[in-house]
């Protein structure tokens, strides 16, 4: 086994009489220190004791790991947390250099909870946040794609503007685990997101009573193939989260999911639980290098007002999680582990308008740093930089006209007519801002929905090869665009294709 990142072998220098402590000055690594005086040593003594001391050093080194530490596994690497092996069935360093992890948070010296670097790290599978600040940044170039496009991406880059493509053979059924009606990890309310680290669709979902399994899957956007990340828990754990096992309890995840990018980890928080149905409030992160849990633990987790729907989405400017819970706007900053509750929606002029029941989508539109929460009647958009709401400046045009007036009637001033009727009335729509193209691109079955940021208006894509009906309770974070490939992707059921929309042609519009 490798030295840790602090040495774990003696520095070393020969003596008359043998191996002697040796200690140089100005060497503040003592494994710098290690690897200095083994060198060092070597070429004092290359004339008098070259035999000898090759053999000693030698020897120790392979006991003890005196050289590399970038290729021990439990390291961190450069900017990573600490601990554990680099995935669940095989070790090695490099993962947690590259990404650090959901417990070093890819930040400088993290070391709680599992990390890229490790599936059990100092902290345990579920011991805590660890790391401060991140350092991952994701290559999504379309137009100078690293690593090169794989054939199978190539072809999705290809597709003609405004057009479906069914992958073939890409039922999730295929990677279920035995014995388990996977399906139900996706219809009861339950969403997924997209890893733009690893170029990835994730899917988690399950829960009340309808499905107990916690197991993660990937979709790989490159193979376009299917893997199941995680084993489900056994079904006897129930209506507790965490699980005895150390795990997340299976729930409906609704628009709970979004992934952290600059930290390299899927955040998971509220939903309905296996089996009672009850709220949870634990914050979680998902490591998909080393396939582990982080129950973060921060030190001010939100109370559990309400039950159980959340919209959510991550902005990567500034590096937080923006959660919509119903009655308030709160948000998630990885960095510090730490949340915010930025607006209460329970006092007018917030309130009845804001305080939205039901299931809602989140998206971060990055370009003017706007946040919008649609679904369910509910049409919000959030200045981030400013903390203001800005709903008012954003009324649109095209598709059926909405009106909350019905639902604000005692408070006038509260009213919004607005377009887009069709996306905010629906349940849980599928949403997110196509990059290139700077739209929303919204799915509730059928042809997609197209807002024109720059215009304020609503129109209607492409229906030929599209879904006719959504997932039985809605579509959340199963509907996603992937920059990479100027596509979204969508996985409406265990036991249908994968299927890709492509908006623009080619790698857009920069």
């Amino acid at each position: 086994m490798g030295a840790s990142a602090t040495g774990t072998c003696l520095p070393v220098a020969m003596g008359e009489g043998g191996i002697v402590p040796f200690m140089p000055r100005g060497v503040q690594s003592p494994l710098a220190r290690h690897c200095y005086v083994c060198s060092a040593v070597y070429a004092a003594r290359m004339v008098h004791q070259a035999i000898r001391l090759s053999w000693v050093v030698f020897g120790l080194a392979a006991l003890q790991g005196c050289g590399s530490d970038s290729s021990s596994p439990g390291q961190a690497g450069a900017v990573g947390g600490s601990g554990g092996s680099a995935d669940a069935s095989a070790s090695g360093g490099s993962a947690g250099a590259q990404t650090g992890g959901a417990g070093g948070s890819a930040g400088t010296g993290g070391s709680g909870g599992a990390s890229a670097g490790g599936a059990a790290g100092s902290g345990g599978a579920t011991g805590g946040a660890g790391g401060s600040g991140g350092s991952v940044t994701p290559n999504q170039s379309c137009t100078s794609p690293s690593p090169p496009f794989t054939a199978l991406e190539q072809q999705l880059v290809d597709l003609p503007a405004d057009s479906w493509y069914d992958v073939p053979d890409s039922k999730m059924r295929a990677v279920c685990p035995t014995g388990y009606n996977c399906a139900n990890a996706i219809e009861p309310w339950s969403g997924g997101t997209y890893d733009p680290v690893h170029n990835q669709m994730l899917i988690f979902g399950g829960g009340h009573s309808d499905y107990a399994g916690n197991e993660v899957y990937s979709f790989d956007m490159a193979t376009l193939k299917w893997t199941r990340l995680t084993d489900p828990s056994s079904q006897s754990y129930a209506s507790q989260d965490p699980l005895p096992d150390g795990q997340p309890v299976s729930r409906h995840t609704y628009d709970g999911i979004a992934y952290v990018a600059h930290a390299d980890a899927m955040f998971v928080h509220g939903g309905s639980r296996w089996q009672d149905g009850g709220g949870t409030n634990v914050t979680w992160a998902f490591d998909p290098v080393a396939k582990a849990w982080t129950d973060r633990q921060p030190s001010n987790e939100l109370p559990l007002t309400n039950c159980c729907s959340e919209g959510s989405a991550y902005d990567p400017a500034t590096k937080r999680v923006y959660v919509h819970r119903t009655k308030s706007l709160a948000a998630y900053d990885w960095d510090t582990n730490s949340w915010v509750v930025l607006q209460d929606y329970g006092n007018p002029p917030f309130w009845p308008r804001y305080e939205a029941w039901g299931d809602k989508r989140g998206v971060v539109d990055t370009k003017r740093g706007l946040l919008w929460f649609l679904g369910s009647k509910l049409v919000l958009v959030y200045d981030i930089a400013h903390g203001t709401h800005v709903t008012d400046d954003w009324i649109t045009t095209g598709g059926t006209t909405f009106t909350n007036a019905p639902d604000v009637s005692a408070y006038p001033e509260e009213v919004i007519t607005t377009g887009g009727g069709e996306v905010i009335t629906a349940n849980g729509p599928g949403v997110d801002y196509d990059t290139a193209a700077d739209d929303l691109v919204a799915w509730i079955g059928g042809a997609p929905w197209v807002l024109d940021l720059e215009s304020k208006v609503w129109s209607q894509a492409s229906a030929s090869g599209a879904p006719t009906t959504t997932a039985a309770h809605g579509t959340f974070g199963r509907w996603r665009y992937v920059p990479r490939l100027n596509v979204f992707v969508l996985v409406n059921g265990a036991d249908q294709d994968v299927l890709v929309y492509k908006h623009t042609a080619g790698c857009g519009t920069p």
